[in-house]
């Protein structure tokens, strides 16, 4: 009797044991399963705030303010103003390089005269510069026929100057007027009937290049024409 009741006893107490430890265990899965899916849920609100932060900052890195009007307008004609300084100052100084080429080649045929052409050779190369700065935004075979033109004008102002120069001397019965004419058909004789211009047009050519290269004229002129 008493053998049967320690039995008892003992299979009741096992039996709570086992119930004890699979509701412990029910409790450690649902804490475990809980804490995962809490980790998860946290690690997923995480990483859309890392993503919304990076998006801000890409945002902030990259959006660029736009100028007013007012502004870009004033930077504009800085610009313009700059590159056109600049595009003044190498053609004064091309038209001397131009007066030691004349030089060179016309100081035989003309003379003491001469002088008055290369007094007035920076004047000349800012004056034709600026008559050929409208060939920039044109088309290749446009600026080759602008800088035969401006080579010949540029002639015809040289043997302008020349002849007043010429007509500033005292010798009596004379008229301006011829005096001026004469030097300049004279020059633009010389010029085309002995062959020079063949080598002044590709040389004309280069030099305007050259000018509108060096001042970014010729770029900034093309960028506005194209806008």
């Amino acid at each position: 009797m008493n053998r049967s009741r320690r039995r008892l006893v003992i299979i009741h107490r096992t039996n709570t044991s086992f119930r004890a430890n699979f509701r412990l265990g029910d409790h450690l899965r649902y804490v475990a399963k809980k804490s995962l899916v809490r980790s998860v849920n946290d690690s997923r609100d995480l990483r859309n705030t890392v993503k919304q932060r990076m998006h801000r900052v890409d945002a902030m890195t990259y959006q660029t303010p736009n100028p007013s009007p007012k502004t870009a307008s004033a930077s504009m004609m800085d610009h313009d103003r700059g590159s056109l300084r600049r595009y003044v100052v190498l053609s004064a100084i091309s038209g001397c390089i131009w007066a030691v080429i004349a030089y060179f080649l016309g100081s035989q045929g003309m003379g003491s005269i001469i002088a008055g052409g290369l007094l007035a050779s920076p004047l000349i190369g800012i004056g034709v510069s600026l008559i050929y700065r409208s060939a920039y935004c044109r088309s290749a075979v446009a600026r080759v026929g602008m800088s035969l033109v401006t080579l010949y004008v540029a002639t015809a102002l040289f043997g302008m100057a020349a002849g007043l120069y010429d007509a500033m001397r005292p010798i009596p019965n004379r008229l301006l007027g011829e005096v001026v004419l004469q030097s300049v058909m004279a020059t633009l004789w010389g010029v085309t009937f002995t062959g020079f211009f063949l080598f002044l047009w590709p040389l004309s050519f280069v030099n305007h290049w050259l000018i509108g290269r060096v001042s970014c004229y010729s770029l900034h002129r093309r960028a506005t024409t194209t806008s």
